[in-house]
């Protein structure tokens, strides 16, 4: 018999296959048991509910503490300010559109700065 602490150690989805499938379940009853769902939720108290969200609200910006200051603040800063003044979907592609607008922008002004240090480089050399 296993001891009580290994017990626990195999529960849970060990591949990355798991999130496709609880995704599709529950793409699935959203799509054939909202009213079901909707239903549910009214049973609940409200109180109840928003306590739940803001814990899953917690949950999910645990990841924030490892952004750094720079061009990685920008699409969460619109992401949250977005969700908040609109929905959540809408904040998701605000989010993304800032993510790559930012990354091209990066891009752009590396290869504006290759571009001039590559001309720098050219016209410095001496003529033989």
């Amino acid at each position: 018999m296993e001891p009580a602490a290994w017990q626990g150690s195999y529960f849970g989805a060990r591949t990355g296959g798991t999130n496709i499938i609880e995704g599709t379940i529950e793409i699935l009853l959203g799509l054939f048991f909202s009213a079901s769902v909707a239903g549910l939720f009214a049973v609940f108290p409200s109180a109840i509910i928003g306590a739940m969200m803001f814990l899953v609200g917690i949950e999910l910006t645990k990841f924030a503490k490892n952004i750094r200051l720079n061009e990685e603040l920008l699409p969460l800063g619109a992401t949250i300010i977005v969700s908040l003044l609109s929905n959540m979907a809408l904040g998701f592609v605000a989010g993304l559109f800032v993510h790559h607008l930012t990354r091209f922008l990066t891009r752009q002004r590396d290869l504006r700065e290759d571009e001039r240090q590559a001309s720098a480089g050219n016209s410095t050399s001496p003529d033989l």
